[in-house]
């Protein structure tokens, strides 16, 4: 059941994004619009329970983008869901299983990166900056994109926030698309 509620959250989240890529703005399309949708899903940050309580977490990347005949990004959208859900040592669940999940966009200011950014930006407001520099960007050029530690150099004014899982995403977007 509750994968089922998961899964539930995650498919609405992507049609959601799927609709928002198709209607924003971005760079001028040479030739038929083709668009994909990409994830990449982790569980790193889970934490088996022993002597305290353990959570099962779930971070899960999404990434819609449109790419026109020469493989150049028109329009994209990243958004990322951390789902954390805590159960007891007796492995009894110990998070409200009605509450729902929002993702970093959703969440916008709620988030709390702003206090914790040295260019003083919300999460929300980074992945805008990663966005707009991808429109107009080929598959070459995300891989020929110099990163120090996930983060993007060319970006270091407006990004702070680790890309690589958002590339990866959207890569595997470009890919799909079709």
């Amino acid at each position: 059941m509750k994968r089922k509620y998961l899964a539930l959250i995650v498919f609405v989240m992507l049609a959601v994004m799927v609709f928002a890529a198709c209607s924003s703005g971005g760079a001028t399309a040479s030739g038929d619009v083709k668009l994909g949708l990409g994830t990449i899903n982790r569980i790193n940050k889970s934490k088996d329970a022993g002597e305290a309580d353990g959570v099962a977490q779930t971070d899960a990347v999404v990434a819609a983008v449109s790419v026109d005949s020469e493989g150049k990004i028109v329009a994209v959208n990243i958004d990322m869901v951390q789902s954390a859900i805590a159960f007891t040592v007796d492995g009894k669940l110990a998070t409200d299983p009605e509450k729902l999940v929002s993702t970093k966009k959703e969440l916008g200011d709620d988030y709390g990166m702003k206090a914790r950014s040295s260019l003083n930006k919300e999460w929300y407001e980074q992945i805008a900056e990663l966005e707009k520099w991808l429109v107009g960007k080929t598959v070459s050029d995300i891989d020929g994109m110099a990163l120090t530690e996930g983060k993007p150099d060319d970006l270091k004014t407006s990004v702070t926030i680790t890309v690589t899982d958002y590339l990866a995403a959207v890569k595997k977007a470009i890919a799909n698309a079709g």
